[in-house]
């Protein structure tokens, strides 16, 4: 590691004109740097320009890139998809959650494809038809997995609930007694 200099002792001539990441060194008494990203003027410590990129207008742009892998999370915020695809992994092993007796507690659970695998979600299920429809299990006691689940409007889960189910049931058996 070298040396830190006292800032009388660091010429700033040997700096000038060159680039470091979107930063150009200007002449002048202080460190002055032109943003070419932005277009801004800055005044730098000589000192970290050779760790720079930009004034720090890229950096944002720069974390959103760096966390995003899949694409389901954009600058406006979670897709309607991504946040599906989390609630339905909180709902069965967050056991800190509301809900999770009505799904992890009963062992409903993600399938192995599913679980740490966004893009495959997304591949399986596809975009939402209708930003009003939300994932749907066909066998209400069986896991969210490709062949399980589908997209769904309220009507058609209203008529999917666990009660539908047993309220048919009860009727059958009244009707076959």
């Amino acid at each position: 590691m070298a040396a830190k200099l006292p800032l009388d002792q660091l010429k700033i001539h040997p700096l000038i004109g060159r680039r470091f990441g979107t930063l150009l060194v200007l002449p002048g008494r202080k460190c002055r740097v032109y943003c070419k990203a932005c277009g801004k003027f800055k005044i730098s410590d000589k000192r970290n320009l050779y760790r720079l990129k930009s004034c720090g207008c890229l950096r944002s742009e720069l974390i959103g890139k760096g966390h995003t892998k899949h694409g389901g999370k954009t600058s406006a915020g979670p897709t309607t998809e991504y946040v599906c695809w989390s609630n339905i992994k909180n709902r069965c092993y967050n056991e800190r959650r509301e809900d999770y007796p009505l799904y992890g507690g009963r062992g409903i659970r993600v399938c192995p494809q599913w679980q740490k695998n966004f893009i495959q979600f997304l591949k399986d299920m596809g975009l939402k038809p209708d930003p009003t429809f939300s994932i749907e299990r066909r066998e209400v006691n069986g896991p969210y997995s490709p062949k399980n689940c589908y997209w769904a409007d309220s009507h058609t889960q209203r008529m999917n609930q666990r009660r539908v189910h047993e309220k048919r049931k009860q009727v059958s058996e009244s009707i076959a007694a």
